[in-house]
């Protein structure tokens, strides 16, 4: 398969390709021009001779337009060279560009790829991100297995975000048997390094009658600590709490306080749970 560069105008195969519409002979003299007319020939040149730091130096300057003129193909022209060499920050990083569609053609498989990519080398944020692909179905099959899989390798090294979908996964009986003191586990890992979602998590499972872990001050306790990071679920779960009299004595006047507030950040029921009060 063959490309035309937007660039020189040639034909070329896909392998003369970086990420970009940009063939890499174009973005490697741009790079080179670059290196002799910038008052960061330094960071060039060392970035050129394949210094990791400097071309993910070079990546942000690029991305941010930080001392240069802001270039999304120079900055993933960078970020891919330091991901090629092993970099598992670069490697997370160009998976998230790929996922979104950042600067780049959106695509899940190559997101993928370099997810693994720094995933197999341990690094969390990405076994984290390869777990969100499988749990939500983002470009690929919804598979609970493997979002477990790929969870729990990187809630063990403490990502919150992690620790709390493995809550889920264990509450909902995902891919694995339902667990319920397994969920309050890692809700409660989480939830106590300040994770609102998983003090909103925390927060349900207080709510639930038929659990014995039935306890509405507590669940008050973690809904308040998730609402006051401005966790607009956790706001809305207040100010039901607030206008039924559940745990509190009612009080509308603070209903509509987070109701409002929850509404703000576009949750549509707290909105309509805000009308119906008002109305």
């Amino acid at each position: 398969m063959e490309f035309d560069c937007i660039h020189c105008g040639e034909k070329k195969p896909a392998s003369e390709f970086g990420v970009t519409a940009t063939c890499w002979d174009c973005l490697d003299k741009f790079a080179d021009a670059e290196m002799n007319n910038n008052a960061n020939a330094t960071v060039y040149s060392r970035a050129r001779d394949g210094n990791v730091e400097a071309q993910l130096k070079l990546f942000v300057m690029y991305y941010n337009g930080d001392g240069v003129e802001k270039n999304i193909e120079q900055a993933i022209y960078w970020l891919t060279k330091a991901a090629n060499q092993g970099d598992v920050t670069a490697q997370n990083e160009l998976g998230n560009f790929y996922l979104n569609g950042n600067g780049v053609q959106k695509d899940a498989a190559q997101a993928l790829t370099w997810y693994q990519k720094a995933a197999e080398q341990g690094y969390p944020a990405a076994q984290y991100n390869i777990g969100a692909m499988y749990y939500e179905g983002d470009g690929v099959a919804v598979d609970y297995e493997q979002a477990h899989f790929w969870f729990l390798k990187s809630a063990v090294q403490g990502d919150l975000d992690a620790e709390n979908y493995l809550g889920l996964i264990y509450l909902n009986g995902l891919g694995v048997p339902e667990d319920e003191e397994e969920a309050f586990k890692w809700f409660t890992k989480a939830a106590e390094q300040g994770s609102p979602n998983a003090q909103t998590s925390l927060g349900y499972m207080y709510t639930d009658s038929d659990s014995e872990l039935y306890d509405i001050e507590k669940a008050l306790f973690w809904y308040s600590k998730a609402a006051e990071q401005g966790f607009a679920t956790a706001m809305y779960n207040l100010g039901m709490m607030c206008l039924h009299g559940m745990g509190v004595k009612e009080d509308r006047e603070r209903a509509a306080f987070w109701l409002s507030h929850a509404a703000e950040r576009g949750f549509s029921a707290a909105q309509e749970a805000l009308d119906d009060l008002q109305g």
